[in-house]
């Protein structure tokens, strides 16, 4: 109650509403859903036509209008002067997906020309459906139901009733971070409805979602109790929605979500593990033997035997544990994760993966190996245990060589959480080297192929020298890379023996790594004595673009003082980073959802072999 009467104190001056919106962005409040200039249609409503007229009552006398794909995107529409009228009518939106509507208008007070965002999902032709999962006015067929979405705000709140706008079924008790939440109390018929409240612009607003109920019939998911799925997390700084992905993708296979536990505890942790379910999917902290829990963290040695008949442990370290080979029993076929550290912005494209490389019906080996080497920053770090017959074997690639030891005196950034040499934030400001970086990205040249599956490959002695030799041929024989240079050779390895090598190649664009924190351009080739055993890579289009003004190129250290917090937020280990060395680059950086541009950047590399590509004139993680 106090707190709602400081909130009307202060919001009756201009600085009184500043100082609320800043202070208590958690409180769904009245006040903030009317703060902002009204627009119709409604911010956060669904178009159903490629021509809408937009309406507003914004103060001044002066407009300009824009719409894109992204965040002050430009890519549907710019206007090319101002005008005075409050509407305007934008042509050729697009059947589906997001708009972002950007209205500037002129402050005669301020003396200065102000904008307000707006958000809309199109449908052309279809009949409502909107931005959240199960789809809107879908029949649910379970008590229970997990609701994602992919409205981009940063805070949500979630209210569902038996009447519009109602709350007497569920509500978020405070503002969530995660795109999804699970509710477990849903009656057997009639309708629901779900409020989706999202800040957005200092304001809360909201979409509104129906669902008919039919609890009593058909249960869903299609599969046993054998095609079942168990998730858990914890409470903490990463994002969960990994999970929610690869659960949802699962789901639209036949598999069954039986348990969905967003804080989990050790005691808890342990007994989904010794359950026969088929696959259990597990992120957050970790280390070597260790998994962060809401009770202080769960250890390897807390469990004899696992159950569960495919594993995915999604954090740093913790699989790198060897004792992980005794705890399989009969019905425990792959225990899969990482023998050094991974990162939050890498792993929701590899829940996606997973689910899809299962669906193909490749061994698991192979698709861990498939999806992991794709991703730059976690190519040379997974681990996974399986059971070939009556012995359990670990596939794993070897970090051993990319690991970096220094005498150097270091930096701490982020609380002590990322240390930087300090002959890093030393360094000058380089921007000598970024003068010719403008291109656009099209990404549309990009190929897969395994003509062996990866534990077929036997014991090799073939020399790291001849596999880089066999690559290099393979790729000058292909003749359709421009650019291409060697960059790092990964060694393979089964029980400890190697049976092959991964053999990786950059592309250098005016003399600079074209380098990134997901998927940047490569050629990744493994092979053993046989020769190729599978291929892939990603090679984009570029086109040079016009040059928009000079960049103002922050130093080195200014670049990672930027981001250091965003770096420790998405480390999923509850150890340190230290980076050792820091080089230019251009770095991929989407500007909207169907376009890329490089740009200049910097590549962090640390003492473990991760690198992080960071945006060297804004300091974001790329």
């Amino acid at each position: 109650m106090i707190r709602y009467v400081l909130l009307s104190l202060l919001v009756s001056s201009s600085v009184g509403t500043a100082y609320a919106q800043a202070q208590y962005p958690m409180l769904k409040d009245a006040y903030y859903k009317s703060a902002k200039s009204t627009i119709s249609p409604a911010a956060n409503s669904t178009l159903m036509s490629n021509s809408e007229t937009f309406s507003w009552d914004h103060p001044g006398g002066y407009y300009y209008i824009s719409a894109g794909t992204s965040k002050g995107g430009t890519d549907i529409y710019d206007s090319d002067s101002y005008f005075q009228e409050k509407s305007y009518t934008l042509d050729g939106l697009p059947d589906s997906g997001s708009v972002y509507v950007r209205i500037y208008y002129y402050d005669w007070d301020a003396s200065q020309w102000q904008y307000e965002d707006y958000s809309y999902s199109m449908d052309v032709g279809g009949n409502g459906s909107s931005r959240i999962t199960p789809s809107a006015g879908s029949t649910l067929t379970s008590n229970s139901v997990t609701l994602s979405w992919t409205n981009d705000s940063g805070y949500y709140w979630l209210d569902v009733g038996s009447s519009v706008g109602g709350a007497d079924i569920f509500e978020s008790e405070s503002a969530i971070r995660q795109q999804s939440t699970t509710i477990t109390n849903l009656p057997n018929s009639g309708t629901i409805y779900v409020r989706l409240w999202s800040y957005q612009n200092s304001a809360w607003e909201y979409e509104d979602y129906t669902y008919n109920m039919n609890a009593n019939g058909d249960t869903g998911g299609g599969g046993s109790m054998d095609d079942t799925i168990i998730t858990s997390s914890v409470y903490d700084d990463l994002d969960p929605d990994d999970k929610n992905i690869f659960a949802n993708a699962m789901r639209g296979q036949g598999y069954e979500w039986v348990v969905d536990d967003d804080n989990v505890s050790s005691a808890e942790l342990t007994d989904y593990l010794g359950r026969e379910a088929k696959l259990l999917y597990h992120t957050g902290h970790g280390f070597t033997g260790y998994i962060s829990t809401s009770d202080g963290g769960w250890y390897s040695s807390y469990i004899d035997k696992v159950a569960i008949e495919n594993t995915v442990i999604a954090t740093c370290l913790t699989v790198g544990d060897r004792d992980w080979k005794s705890k399989f029993v009969g019905t425990t076929q792959n225990i899969m994760g990482y023998n050094n550290n991974s990162y939050d912005f890498t792993d929701n494209e590899v829940a996606r993966d997973l689910a899809n490389g299962i669906e193909s019906g490749k061994s698991y080996p192979q698709i861990w190996y498939e999806i992991n080497n794709k991703q730059s920053s976690l190519y040379d770090r997974w681990v996974i245990y399986t059971k070939d017959n009556d012995r359990v074997v670990t596939y794993e690639a070897d970090v051993a060589n990319a690991r970096t030891k220094t005498n150097d005196t270091f930096t701490p950034f982020a609380n002590g959480k990322v240390l930087v040499a300090s002959s890093i934030t030393k360094a000058a400001k380089r921007g000598t080297s970024f003068e010719n970086a403008h291109f656009n990205v099209q990404k549309d040249f990009e190929e897969q192929q395994s003509h062996r599956d990866m534990i077929s490959l036997s014991l090799s002695s073939l020399s790291e020298e001849a596999a880089i030799q066999l690559a290099t041929q393979w790729v000058e024989d292909k003749a359709s890379f421009d650019g291409v240079e060697f960059d790092r050779v990964t060694s393979i390895s089964a029980d400890g023996k190697r049976i092959g090598y991964q053999v990786r190649f950059k592309r250098v664009v005016d003399s600079l790594a074209v380098r990134s924190n997901t998927v940047s351009d490569y050629i990744s080739l493994l092979i053993d004595e046989s020769g190729i055993a599978a291929s892939e890579y990603n090679w984009s289009l570029l086109k040079k673009r016009a040059q928009k003004g000079s960049l103002e190129i922050l130093s080195v250290k200014q670049a990672i003082e930027a981001a250091a917090d965003d770096i420790a937020a998405f480390y999923k280990s509850t150890e340190t980073i230290k980076f050792v060395s820091a080089e230019p680059c251009l770095g991929y950086k989407e500007t909207n959802a169907s376009t890329q541009i490089l740009v200049p950047a910097y590549e962090f590399s640390s003492t473990d072999g991760s690198s992080v590509i960071i945006d060297a004139a804004t300091g974001e993680i790329l």
